[in-house]
């Protein structure tokens, strides 16, 4: 009664990863996944402000009474400008597609510094330090999953995910697109 069916638990995916694999399958970003990129260094900026904000209040006060009102407006210009930056970077970074192994379950939400681990065909260990997967996913071990991510200079980024056995994954394997994007924004890194 309690135990499912291979084939339910094969199609135990949320809708929001299937929207983002239909998205990154054509090379694209979801635009959810493209917001998050870009606003990730603002929630410990943002935690950082508020022990700040706290010690230096009168100080804040005197800053849009008196006349340092400009230091406020060039600190507000200045994140704009990084949030452009990296809106930029990000809308050009090509996405990597591969199918890999997983080696063992991800690490818990909780465990944020704690990469995922993953192997390649060639036998190599693939590590994607951040996931932007909405959901907890569970991997099995030795199984095989089609996986797109960002590659950055110290970094792998986990865009989206899905078992390479999966009923539909046929519907979410690389187009025709998504080659073409990667060998234009390619070219344009190297």
């Amino acid at each position: 009664m309690g135990v499912q069916p291979e084939t339910e638990k094969k199609e135990n995916i949320s809708p929001v990863v299937k929207e983002w694999l239909l998205a990154n399958r054509t090379g694209k970003l979801h635009s959810a996944q493209w917001r998050e990129l870009v606003t990730e260094p603002l929630v410990p900026l943002l935690l950082l402000m508020v022990p700040g904000i706290m010690l230096l209040r009168s100080f804040i006060v005197s800053l849009f009474v008196g006349s340092f009102w400009m230091v406020g407006i060039a600190g507000l210009v200045s994140l704009a400008f990084m949030l452009i930056i990296r809106a930029r970077r990000y809308a050009r970074l090509p996405i990597q597609v591969a199918t890999l192994r997983a080696i063992k379950q991800p690490p818990p939400t909780w465990m944020f510094w704690k990469a995922w681990e993953f192997d390649t065909a060639a036998g190599t260990k693939l590590f994607l330090h951040k996931s932007l997967l909405p959901d907890h996913i569970v991997l099995e071990s030795g199984k095989n999953y089609l996986v797109y991510y960002l590659s950055e200079s110290d970094r792998h980024i986990l865009l989206s995910l899905a078992a390479s056995d999966h009923p539909d994954s046929g519907k979410w394997q690389p187009t025709t697109e998504f080659r073409e994007r990667l060998k234009r924004r390619t070219s344009v890194r190297t």
